[in-house]
């Protein structure tokens, strides 16, 4: 996403000093770590493996990286908001009306069925068969 700043990717001179200086760190810690025995030898290999196997981002790999990570945050606020409004209307309107509904006792709802089909004529068919 090219509409970024540039100050996202971090592509300035204090900033890359800090990353060298922390990049630094990382190392020494993970060679102690190794040193000192905390990782077992094939753990340690591992990590020395992917320690030197990551790869740097140039700028429009960045670019792109920033661009996908924005995409996904978008989606996943968009979710988020989205389930916020559906609980919200869940809890305001669906809890209430099952309350009512559920409080209804079974022979009125039955009671009620039978006056409905009856209004609308359903019950024809068996007066012709009895009568």
């Amino acid at each position: 996403m090219s509409w970024l700043p540039n100050w996202i990717t971090g592509h300035d001179a204090e900033n890359q000093a800090r990353g060298d200086a922390a990049a630094a760190e990382l190392t020494r810690l993970k060679d102690e770590k190794i040193a000192s025995g905390y990782y077992t030898a094939e753990q340690a290999i591992q990590i020395q493996k992917n320690y030197e196997t990551d790869a740097y981002l140039n700028e429009e790999e960045a670019q792109e990286a920033i661009g996908e990570a924005f995409d996904e945050g978008w989606e996943e606020g968009r979710q988020n908001v989205s389930n916020a409004i559906s609980g919200t209307l869940n809890k305001v309107v669906g809890g209430p009306l099952r309350a009512i509904l559920g409080g209804i006792p079974w022979w009125l709802w039955l009671a009620a069925i039978l006056g409905v089909v009856g209004y609308f004529g359903g019950f024809a068919w068996l007066k012709k068969k009895v009568l």
